[in-house]
């Protein structure tokens, strides 16, 4: 499995958080600010690199700084989504929908500055997709599929 680490200074701004109360004009400009400095950080640690290969799974540290309450866990990952596009823009990874889920781990940083760290780790796929390619297949695998609920047939003649 291939991963990166991207540090990126600073914490999410507390308007970037789904809760965040503000005029539509200022959260985009906390969103572009969030998004330009994560693509610039992962410029300036990686450089011009390959993307990594959906899907990946993503896990950040929150230092926060010394006065910052905590964000509770499901708001902390979508304030991250403005970094998540950043890591996008610079390349660092193929396309945002390739993410299979988030971690998140939140700390105080002993420097009272804050700084935000997020790892890309390739995910290995389980399995290929299952290409019936007749009529008949499909009726020897319905008992074994049948096991794993709802499926959907789809016919490339039709």
């Amino acid at each position: 499995m291939t991963e990166r680490v991207v540090t990126i200074p600073g914490t999410p701004d507390a308007g970037l958080s789904p809760n965040a109360r503000c005029h539509f004009r200022v959260k985009a400009k906390l969103v572009k600010d969030a998004r330009y400095l994560a693509r610039m950080a992962c410029l300036e640690q990686h450089g011009q690199v390959k993307p990594l290969r959906a899907p990946v799974m993503l896990h950040a540290v929150i230092a926060w700084e010394s006065r910052r309450k905590f964000m509770d866990v499901t708001n902390a990952i979508a304030a991250l989504k403005s970094y998540e596009d950043g890591l996008v823009d610079a390349k660092l990874m193929g396309d945002d929908r390739g993410v299979t889920g988030w971690t998140l781990e939140q700390c105080r940083d002993p420097e009272k500055r804050g700084w935000t760290r997020i790892t890309i780790k390739e995910v290995k796929q389980e399995s290929e997709p299952l290409l019936i390619r007749s009529r008949e297949e499909l009726i020897e695998l319905i008992p074994e599929l049948a096991e794993f609920g709802d499926f959907a047939c789809f016919s490339a003649n039709e």
